[in-house]
């Protein structure tokens, strides 16, 4: 590992720095369902039984999170599967504020090696809001199912997910370069 880069573990909802436990104390600790007001962890073991997969931790900075949830609100009509699975990450991430941003996390802007789990093909893009999408060929907007997929991840973490098509999709985060 480079020197002055520490490694970003995420583990149990945790994420660890260096080694050491670093949250927020403005971290979001629970999320609504309509059944009441569950925690976090409740609610991601709830969908992690539906789809009978594990689904790792995420974190995202608090404007991401502000952003991005107008943003599903909005292209629900539009793309409602995208817009549904980018939600449900929303909804699962342990929320971070903007200044404690870690290196090796996948955010908006963030350019992501990663590894297609199934082909094992490896790409470099950039994740992007959908306006600017079109504007460099490697960029994947955070609507596309992997761009939903890699929000919030880090470096060495896999995402299994179900594409719009209803097969299976695997993603492992190789690199990430914050801009």
């Amino acid at each position: 590992m480079p020197s002055g880069i520490a490694a970003v573990f995420l583990k149990s909802r945790t994420i660890f720095f260096a080694g050491r436990p670093f949250a927020s104390p403005h971290s979001r600790k629970a999320v609504s369902s309509q059944s009441g007001s569950v925690s976090a962890r409740e609610s991601e073991n709830k969908m992690a039984r539906y789809f009978n997969i594990d689904l790792p931790p995420i974190a995202i900075s608090r404007r991401d999170v502000e952003r991005l949830s107008r943003l599903a609100d909005i292209a629900g009509e539009k793309f409602p599967s995208a817009s549904e699975f980018l939600a449900r990450e929303i909804e699962r991430a342990h929320v971070i504020e903007d200044f404690e941003t870690l290196p090796g996390l996948v955010g908006m802007g963030s350019e992501v090696e990663f590894r297609d789990d199934i082909t094992g093909q490896i790409r470099r893009v950039k994740l992007v809001y959908p306006e600017d999408a079109g504007k460099n060929p490697a960029s994947v907007s955070v609507l596309t199912p992997a761009g939903a997929a890699l929000i919030g991840l880090s470096v060495s973490q896999s995402i299994e997910f179900r594409t719009p098509s209803g097969g299976w999709r695997s993603l492992t985060v190789l690199s990430v370069r914050n801009g």
